[in-house]
């Protein structure tokens, strides 16, 4: 407890303490990215094992706290004259309904719960009306914000691509915080025109800043199964079962990772781990403790193979190095004894039980469309290419550690796993001992980013069913 206390104090002092910006590099070059392999490395005990509940709610506060203070534009929706009109802020009748019922929602729940102690010294029959008055404005303006509905499908047929299979690939999507019915439909359908698929979105309903906070930590730390846990794991134990069902892709985004990960953990503990291979995951701005991929089990009287595989097919991360959920969650998963041109990295490993490759990009914000879609994946706008995106393009700062995956080889194919076994990682051990942050000028993002490959309808070259150490 002292050590992981001793740790958390040193990761909340990197936040506190970055290096400065070169600007005018960055107006140039387009952000920084720090690239995390999979961990490879013995896993630590899980957070909740090591540490009270107390303990890991404090370390949450201070990491958020002390990213607050470091960014306090990260809370501010609005940075910029947002041009995409799938920008949540994109000044539209039903956007600035959504904005202005939050604003409510925010003082409403804030008026409650800073008057807790007062109504200690009013009557019973005050407290009543009080609390039936609180009820009943948050439920009405919940409920104008949420609908009836726990399932929203993309509705822009004319963004799929034709060759797509509908029937064998299933596309899952769980938001987070904040996101209303309206706010949900945008983000699937943003998904939609970027890959050219169908996407189904399972809802987690929006409270409110103040509500949706707390009910995050009551996820995060007591691993309560909500409505949309649910749903998540009857759809994909589904199409985990279906011989039809060629692919499965869970992307999920802040509070929604908490929901996947609870919801994988479930399916991990009652479905054959060979139903595995064919579902893929992605997250943005995570705010899980964790993401569990086991080792494939070695039947009995059979020698371990050359290299070991994972259940799991494919997990990616993609974080916003001030994004206070990314700092909370994989963020503090990545372990590094250097420091980037443009970000302080974790001196520490806090959280090892993170499975998935992990790119950190230089900025600030939460948004799924605003602000990681338009930072990610943007959209073409006139003139620029379609293939325009400055974060891809971008050659990253590949974290070298003995503990973590390394990319090695890249074939013309496009399939961007590395390849090296047991022999080539003791020889990679050698070269990486101690953690070092080198740039490699063969890759840039768009060479490590799986989740890439799958825009506009396309997929990347099949997987060989080849003994190797899968980066995953």
């Amino acid at each position: 407890m002292l050590e992981q206390s001793k740790i958390i104090d040193r990761f909340i002092t990197n936040i506190q303490n970055p290096p400065s910006l070169n600007l005018e590099n960055s107006r140039t070059e387009g952000p920084k990215v720090n690239f995390y392999g999979s961990w490879t490395g013995e896993l630590g005990l899980p957070s909740e094992i090591s540490t009270s509940l107390a303990g890991l709610i404090w370390n949450d506060i201070k990491i958020s706290a002390v990213a607050i203070w470091r960014s306090p534009t990260t809370f501010l929706p609005l940075r910029k004259l947002p041009l995409d009109p799938y920008h949540e802020c994109y000044p539209t009748a039903a956007n600035l309904i959504c904005l202005a019922a939050h604003v409510i929602l925010f003082f409403n729940q804030l008026v409650l719960l800073t008057s807790l102690p007062l109504l200690l010294f009013f009557p019973p029959s005050l407290i009543v009306l009080f609390i039936v008055i609180f009820l009943f404005i948050n439920n009405f303006v919940s409920k104008t914000l949420n609908g009836n509905t726990a399932w929203i499908t993309s509705s822009n047929q004319e963004s799929w691509h034709p060759n797509v299979g509908s029937n064998s690939e299933k596309w899952f999507f769980i938001n987070g915080s904040l996101v209303g019915k309206h706010w949900l439909k945008l983000n699937i359908d943003r998904l939609s025109t970027i890959f050219g698929r169908p996407i189904s979105g399972i809802h987690n309903s929006t409270y409110g800043v103040l509500f949706d906070l707390i009910h995050t930590i009551i996820q995060r730390h007591l691993g309560y199964v909500t409505a949309s846990t649910r749903e998540c794991y009857k759809a994909l134990r589904s199409e985990l079962h279906s011989p039809h069902t060629a692919k499965i892709f869970l992307i999920l985004h802040g509070e929604g990772a908490i929901i996947g990960s609870r919801a994988l953990d479930l399916l991990l503990q009652e479905l054959p781990h060979e139903l595995f291979s064919k579902l893929e995951i992605y997250t943005f701005g995570s705010a899980s403790t964790h993401f569990n991929n086991p080792y494939q089990s070695t039947p009995p009287g059979v020698r371990p193979p050359i290299a070991q595989t994972r259940v799991l097919g494919h997990i990616e991360h993609y974080t916003l190095s001030q994004d206070i959920a990314t700092l909370i969650g994989p963020l503090r998963s990545t372990s590094s004894t250097e420091t980037s041109s443009s970000m302080e990295t974790r001196s520490e490993v806090t959280n090892p039980n993170f499975a998935g490759r992990i790119f950190e990009i230089e900025g600030s914000g939460f948004l799924f469309n605003g602000d990681y879609m338009n930072t990610i994946f943007p959209l073409p706008l006139p003139g620029n290419s379609p293939e325009a995106s400055m974060v891809m393009e971008t050659i990253p700062v590949i974290q070298k550690n003995s503990q973590r995956d390394s990319p090695q080889l890249v074939d013309s194919a496009g399939d961007l796993e590395s390849e090296f076994g047991f022999e080539n990682r003791e020889r990679e051990k050698q070269r990486s001992r101690g953690g070092r942050s080198v740039p490699i000028g063969r890759f840039k993002v768009k060479d490590l980013s799986r989740l890439w490959q799958y825009r506009d309808g396309r997929s990347p070259a099949p997987r060989e069913e080849t003994p190797r150490m899968a980066t995953i």
